[in-house]
């Protein structure tokens, strides 16, 4: 039977030993990084134009016109708005209407006046997704009988 030889400590174990237990801890510290450099404000987007293209209407610019704007009942009115943003953040478009038949298509909707005479608003909110949002609303007046 051959007995164990007692084990020779040297420097490397010592010093591999003691630098796991040093790091294990926690004490062992990287260099602190500086802090990022902060974000830019974000630009809310701006609204450049908007169009209301009606059925055998001249182009409507909203801000040109007085509103509101006259449109029979089931028509359907091509509305378009351009936005831009300062930081080029993709752009989402939320439409909604008091009233009549929405058919989105991004910054370009189909809006359907509903059956009953009387004012709707079209609103259309434009966000970044970074915080940055705008609005801007107009008003339909759907007239009965080719008034």
């Amino acid at each position: 039977m051959k007995l164990l030889q007692p084990y020779r400590w040297n420097a490397w174990v010592t010093g591999l030993l003691l630098s796991m237990i040093f790091i294990g801890s926690g004490c062992a510290s990287s260099p602190e990084l500086p802090p990022p450099p902060p974000e830019p404000d974000n630009n809310a987007p701006v609204i450049t134009s908007i169009t209301v293209l009606l059925p055998h209407t001249p182009l409507i610019i909203i801000g040109e016109k007085e509103e509101p704007i006259k449109i029979s009942r089931w028509s359907t009115a091509e509305i378009e708005c351009i936005a831009e943003d300062a930081d080029d953040d993709e752009l989402t478009f939320d439409w909604s209407a008091t009233g009549g038949k929405i058919t989105a298509r991004r910054n370009i909707i189909g809006w359907t006046a509903p059956a009953i005479a009387d004012n709707y608003t079209v609103t259309v909110k434009i966000s970044d997704g970074k915080g940055g949002v705008t609005e801007n609303s107009m008003v339909f007046q759907a007239l009965c009988c080719g008034h």
